[in-house]
């Protein structure tokens, strides 16, 4: 933009083809600018150039100033604030889809009554059904036995065996018949008896079988009392179980809104956490920079300060043409030159002193 690459006092010195030529410039005109932030956590930028005349160094403070500003600018409009634009955008989306989830438990506790997993009751309705069954199995098993019991012959059920009445008139007819035996052997068949004890045997034989009917009713009502108590469980068996499937449906319904809420608000969590760094990174270049400033032209020139100059080189002159001497002829060369010389490094005493003896040449 300045035209500093036809500028002499940045290519002197340059002796390549040019093609690196805005590098050797580049090189030379950092050198002469100084960019330092504000003090005490100021947002100033201060933006400082040298340059041989006033103008071109005002000319460049200016023009990295107005690039920069210029590229803030473009840096805002950019993929960064578009990136965040379209991540934002997500981010309501992903809110929206988790709101949506939240709506869909929220009904499906209204609509089932279920106002937390329903695992707890589950279980219970689980032991329900396994007591259910196991009753049932009990009514079968009492079912089969009423069924064996009241097809048996009543003469042979295990409960006329243990009836005490039937036992008393089996007893009853035995001894009975032992006694019509005995008084038959020694009395006629008509004989009054004879024809009395025949008559309580048959009387007894009429009870034993009276008997024996209630028995096989009985056991018939015990049959018919088994089945309707069987019915009744595998009725309530089967409504336990439709009841228990009923809740396991619920169960995996309720389990798939929970799992779909709990996925969208992870999704949801960490895109929010990125959030951060992509406003972070969008907003790192500040959209509110401005020149405070612009430079202008110095009146007098910062460097060289001659008086400065004028002073170091007295310095060095004094140094160089006084001190440095001195300093040779006592630490580096030490020569002998004179009597006193010799007197002061040997404690010697001169006895005679010689004129300088004269050249080879000189001598011819």
């Amino acid at each position: 933009k300045l035209k500093l690459t036809s500028n002499k006092d940045y290519t002197a010195g340059y002796r390549g083809d040019g093609s690196n030529l805005r590098e050797w410039v580049n090189h030379i005109l950092v050198q002469d600018v100084d960019i330092e932030p504000g003090q005490a956590g100021s947002q100033l930028i201060y933006v400082t150039a040298a340059a041989r005349e006033p103008y071109l160094a005002a000319a460049i403070a200016n023009a990295i100033s107005t690039i920069y500003l210029a590229e803030e600018q473009q840096r805002i409009s950019g993929p960064a604030s578009e990136r965040a634009k379209r991540y934002a955008a997500e981010l309501v989306e992903l809110k929206n889809k988790v709101r949506l989830a939240q709506d869909q438990v929220t009904a499906f506790r209204q609509r089932t009554g279920v106002s937390d997993s329903p695992n707890g009751n589950n279980d219970i309705q689980t032991t329900l059904l396994a007591s259910l069954e196991a009753r049932l199995q009990e009514a079968q098993n009492a079912r089969r036995l009423a069924e064996v019991s009241a097809a048996t012959d009543p003469r042979f059920n295990t409960g006329a065996a243990v009836s005490a009445t039937v036992q008393a008139l089996k007893t009853q007819i035995d001894l009975e018949t032992a006694q019509l035996a005995q008084l038959r052997a020694t009395l006629g068949p008509r004989h009054p008896k004879v024809l009395e004890l025949e008559s309580q045997i048959a009387a007894n034989r009429r009870n034993l079988a009276a008997e024996d009917q209630h028995l096989s009713a009985g056991a018939g009502a015990t049959l018919a009392a088994a089945r309707a108590l069987e019915a009744k469980l595998q009725a309530a068996v089967v409504a336990q179980r439709k009841k228990v499937l009923g809740i396991s449906q619920l169960q995996d319904e309720g389990t798939k809104y929970m799992l779909e809420l709990e996925s969208a608000q992870n999704v949801y969590k960490r895109a929010l956490d990125g959030y951060d760094q992509i406003m972070f990174a969008s907003d790192s270049h500040m959209a509110n920079v401005s020149i405070v400033s612009r430079a202008v032209p110095p009146q007098l020139a910062s460097k060289p300060n001659k008086i400065k100059l004028v002073i170091l080189g007295a310095f060095a002159g004094l140094f160089f043409g006084v001190l440095g001497p001195l300093a040779y002829e006592l630490l580096v060369n030490r020569r002998i030159r004179c009597r006193d010389d010799f007197e002061r490094d040997f404690q010697v005493p001169v006895l005679m002193e010689f004129d300088t003896l004269p050249a080879a040449g000189s001598a011819a």
